[in-house]
């Protein structure tokens, strides 16, 4: 069986807050294989990473990314409520997350979440970040949404995009059709969604395939067993521990 990459959801959510610049740090010296992460702009269309639109759901203020400007949001603490340890902690903006990657070789699949406004020039403020850094070669561009996608294919078409999908019942409709409209790198299913079906039509369209998010030595037996190319974990030592237990070689 091939080495699936580990891949730390979020960061390493489990020591730090999730897409924080300390939960990617650990992430780090975890030694992953690559990050996930969500990206959003705010009201002046900054690109932040942070997987939830409301502020309250990881702070004490209420409001939303898209109608906050940066500057407002710079006064967030997402720290406290994981532990006070973080306090003072705050979303960082995509150019924070990419300065701290851009020294080392780790894959970075970026989430651009569907926001109100969707047509908010996400895509093109994204890559151009992206591409400042000369990081097009380390980037993943994974979204629910199709039109993101194409967004992105009509405004940087040299990005690999894959395409996340959760419904079982929806899930081979999005693999052909979209997913070849959209000429994907690869696809993101969830594990209900993952089986040798999936992987025969993968290998027959030149997909990868990253599995999420799997947290029990069950769930990575299942995606293994099929194939997959990189497994989406909020938590990596388990899954390191469990690919050198079953005698996967390290990378």
């Amino acid at each position: 069986m091939k080495i699936p990459l580990v891949i730390a959801h979020r960061g390493a959510n489990r020591e730090a807050p999730e897409n924080t610049l300390p939960a990617f740090e650990r992430a780090l010296e975890m030694g992953v294989d690559g990050i996930e992460c969500d990206v959003m702009l705010t009201s002046d269309k900054v690109p932040v990473i942070t997987h939830d639109d409301s502020l309250s759901k990881h702070s004490t203020t209420y409001g939303h990314i898209h109608k906050t400007t940066y500057k407002s949001l710079k006064t967030v603490d997402v720290g406290s409520h994981f532990s006070s340890e973080f306090a003072g902690v705050r979303i960082p903006t995509l150019s924070e997350m990419l300065a701290l990657f851009r020294p080392t070789s780790m894959l970075l699949n970026i989430e651009i979440k569907v926001q109100p406004q969707i047509a908010n020039g996400v895509e093109k403020i994204v890559a151009d970040t992206i591409h400042e850094f000369g990081m097009d070669d380390q980037v993943i561009i994974s979204s629910f949404s199709p039109m993101i996608l194409w967004r992105i294919k009509q405004c940087a078409p040299h990005l690999r995009r894959a395409l996340l999908t959760q419904p079982r019942a929806f899930f081979f409709l999005h693999m052909r059709f979209f997913a070849k409209v959209l000429d994907v790198w690869g696809v993101n299913p969830s594990l209900s969604a993952a089986d040798q079906k999936l992987e025969q039509l993968a290998r027959d369209n030149g997909w990868s395939v990253m599995v999420w998010t799997l947290n029990t030595t069950d769930a990575f037996a299942k995606a293994a067993s099929f194939g997959v190319d990189g497994i989406i974990t909020d938590d990596p030592p388990l899954l390191q521990n469990w690919l050198r237990t079953n005698q996967f070689p390290s990378p």
